[in-house]
């Protein structure tokens, strides 16, 4: 099964490693285009969940933007859980290297 997902943080693509500091606010873009419905996408930085969206639907697309100012060294990912309980998740943009 694919599942194609488009995510990109501040511009940058998926799998990214930033040598500079991250941006004050920071614009995480998702597109999701599945088989079957997704049930939710999860936006986390640093392994924490930072925003999710019920989604329901099998293509779905969103911006979240974080305003807390991230540390130094950071990186934020998206995971999307299928209505079947199958899950995808991207590589993360990394920031200030890894």
């Amino acid at each position: 099964m694919t599942i194609l997902r488009d995510v990109r943080v501040a511009n940058r693509p998926m799998g990214e490693a930033v040598a500079e500091p991250p941006p004050r606010a920071v614009p995480v873009r998702v597109q999701v285009d599945a088989p079957v419905p997704s049930a939710r996408v999860e936006v986390c930085r640093n392994n924490f969940l930072n925003d999710l969206k019920d989604v329901g639907a099998a293509a779905a697309g969103f911006e979240y933007v974080n305003r807390d100012l991230p540390a130094d060294r950071t990186w934020y990912g998206v995971r999307v859980r299928l209505a079947d309980d199958k899950l995808a998740w991207n590589s993360p943009v990394w920031w200030n290297g890894r």
